[in-house]
């Protein structure tokens, strides 16, 4: 069964160019949500092996989402990706429970194919 990765993203550009990229790099199977609200239905409802996840989001954060599926979908590998590199930001997603963070300004797609193996 292939690799199959969730990325939660609420730019649509973003989210598109980050599933090519996963696509490309690391041959896994990529589903797009745009919101918090869509990727917790969409994961509570298909098998994923990881949630790649913007950290800010409007409405529910990722940092939030990646709670909730801390709680239903407890198998869930969770990676974070964000623009905001400042501690407080961090530590809240590690707090969150999200096994990796990437930032949006620094990571390449090897920096991203190591993390996700790594966390897979």
């Amino acid at each position: 069964m292939k690799t199959s990765i969730l990325i939660v993203d609420d730019h649509e550009l973003t989210a598109e160019g980050i599933a090519a990229l996963v696509e490309q790099t690391c041959c896994f199977h990529t589903t797009v949500c745009l919101n918090a609200t869509n990727a917790l239905q969409k994961a509570n409802t298909s098998h994923f092996n990881l949630a790649l996840i913007d950290a800010r989001m409007p409405g529910m954060s990722g940092i939030e989402l990646i709670k909730q599926l801390k709680i239903s979908c407890p198998a869930l590998k969770t990676v974070a990706i964000t623009g905001f590199d400042e501690d407080e930001t961090v530590i809240e997603l590690l707090q969150s429970g999200a096994q990796g963070i990437l930032f949006k300004r620094s990571t390449d797609g090897n920096e991203l194919k190591l993390c996700l193996e790594e966390v897979l």
